[in-house]
């Protein structure tokens, strides 16, 4: 073998050993993927919200000599609320609970217990979000011997939003919920029933504080 091939085989020993060498530096002992610093969405929250929601009713008023009446409506609502919660972060993947209540300018409560999941894509945290919801229309009234409990009724929220962190400690973000309600049936008197159906499309903007430190390193 001449020079030129000895020089030619000593190169390419050389460079197979640095790729060995530098996919091995990828790994851990363990054979891990690299150590990388993510955004931690980890740990417990809480905050507040502002948003408006549009709700829609179907009230129908029966007797059994006079039979039946129904109708419809809808109205909208600015809405101001607390939210608290906790996340999960394994990856670029976060899993959570929340809870939340808002307070529409025309009735009572609006409120849900939620799990959430959701990826990180830079500083964006995207999630969707399902569970149970409650709400209140308003108190009792009575009067001519009548009396109307107002709706208090239990159903279902899903929705989606999108958070972005401002720091390591605070986010704000944007989401979107509907309401689907039970409908509620009461005897107000007279042999009169009343009953009563609302569903729920909100929009909020919200702002939470994050009670871990700054961004961690996952792997």
């Amino acid at each position: 073998m001449n020079t030129r091939a000895l020089v030619v085989a000593g190169a390419a020993l050389a460079a197979l050993n640095f790729t060995a060498a530098a996919e091995a530096a990828d790994f851990n002992n363990y054979g891990q993927p690299p150590y990388v610093v993510v955004t931690n969405w980890s740990g417990f929250y809480g905050g507040v919200s502002l948003g408006y929601a549009d709700a829609s009713a179907e009230v129908s008023v029966s007797q059994p000599l006079l039979g039946e009446i129904g109708v419809t409506g809808s109205g909208g609502n600015f809405t101001a609320g607390l939210i608290a919660g906790f996340n999960w972060q394994y990856g670029n993947q976060v899993f959570g609970i929340e809870g939340d209540v808002a307070l529409p300018t025309d009735f009572d409560y609006l409120a849900s217990i939620r799990g959430r999941y959701g990826w990180i894509a830079n500083n964006w945290l995207f999630y969707g979000t399902a569970g149970a919801a409650f709400i209140g229309t308003g108190g009792s009234a009575s009067g001519f011997g009548f009396h109307f409990d107002g709706y208090n009724a239990p159903g279902f929220v899903i929705g989606g939003g999108a958070e972005t962190k401002i720091n390591s400690h605070l986010s704000a973000g944007l989401e979107g919920l509907y309401y689907i309600f039970a409908e509620d049936s009461q005897d107000i008197g007279f042999g009169f029933t009343v009953k009563v159906r609302e569903d729920v499309f909100a929009v909020r903007g919200r702002l939470t504080y994050q009670f871990n430190g700054p961004s961690a390193g996952l792997w």
